[in-house]
């Protein structure tokens, strides 16, 4: 199967919806449920006590790029995206079901990547020059699920 194949079916796939749950916010906490009528994966990176960042990731890992993360949850592999991080109220966090929680220094070398520094034990995902079309339809479609709440911050009132 090629990538515009693997495309259409995640197409397909983000068109069903999925239960909500109710759990704890963790940083570091891998979430899963239903955003926007779709299947929708996070990861908390941080939490100031109303507002918490996270950083959008899939499972659809076929459509990884040379700046996104890979990272094995038990049996199952997900991408993360630092550059589509975006903002929660813990009550939203709530809603979606705490499924893995990662290390705290796993955590941390992430968030200093995103500020610059080198990886130690984390890996980047790759881009094959000719499936990159194919990658940016990818990576759109997942800034699009999370766009209204990117820049959510901007608004919030920083005690």
């Amino acid at each position: 199967m090629d990538l515009r194949e693997l495309y259409r079916s995640y197409k397909r796939e983000t068109q069903r919806e999925l239960p909500s749950a109710n759990s704890p916010v963790k940083v570091g906490g891998i979430y899963f449920g239903t955003f926007k009528r779709k299947p929708f994966w996070f990861l908390v990176v941080y939490d100031d006590g109303e507002l918490c960042e996270a950083m959008k990731c899939s499972d659809w890992t076929c459509f990884h790029s040379s700046y996104n993360l890979l990272v094995d949850i038990g049996p199952l592999q997900l991408l993360i995206e630092p550059a589509n991080s975006f903002w929660f109220t813990r009550e939203e966090v709530s809603h979606f079901k705490l499924v893995h929680k990662l290390e705290d220094a796993v955590v941390q070398e992430l968030m200093d990547y995103r500020e610059g520094a080198p990886l130690k034990t984390l890996v980047k995902g790759l881009t094959p020059i000719f499936e990159k079309d194919v990658k940016h339809k990818f990576d759109r479609d997942e800034f699009n699920m999370i766009r209204d709440y990117h820049l959510r911050v901007l608004a919030y009132d920083w005690k």
